[in-house]
């Protein structure tokens, strides 16, 4: 397994698990902020190595998708 595929995996399952802890409990700002913000960095890895090893995405394009992903995981912050 790829690094790359490694870090999809565990930012997919620790935002699917956020999603699911939240649906039954209320987190606090402090754990939402952790938990996304890990996520978020898990994801800004991914990135990273799918582009070093998948050449097609500019750079423009993927700080344009982080960016994108960054502001969603805020409104899902502070929703």
């Amino acid at each position: 397994m790829k690094k790359f595929d490694l870090y999809l995996l565990l930012s997919d399952l620790l935002l699917i698990g956020l999603l699911i802890i939240e649906l039954f409990f209320e987190l606090d700002l402090t754990l939402r902020i952790l938990g996304y913000g890990t996520a978020f960095i898990l994801l800004i890895m991914q990135t990273f190595f799918s582009n070093k090893y998948q050449r097609g995405t500019s750079w423009f394009e993927t700080s344009l998708y982080l960016l994108f992903v960054f502001l969603c995981l805020l409104f899902i912050i502070f929703l």
